[in-house]
């Protein structure tokens, strides 16, 4: 699947790695602001993406994500 095929990425700094399967991008979270948060979440889930797994790590400095 070319590009222009790609669904649409929930929000800006995320990507497709496998087009409608499997989504990179930063942490939904970053801005630290609860509204965007949850409006980042939901996009995601109705981008059909259920599972999250974070790559932060300590030595990333960003220390204000939650676990």
């Amino acid at each position: 699947m070319n590009q222009s095929n790609n669904p649409p990425v929930p929000f800006a700094d995320s990507y497709w790695v496998i087009p409608g399967q499997f989504l990179a991008g930063e942490n939904p979270a970053k801005s630290g602001d609860e509204p965007t948060i949850i409006r980042r979440v939901q996009a995601l889930l109705k981008s059909g993406i259920s599972v999250f797994y974070d790559l932060t790590e300590k030595a990333n400095g960003h220390g204000h994500y939650a676990p």
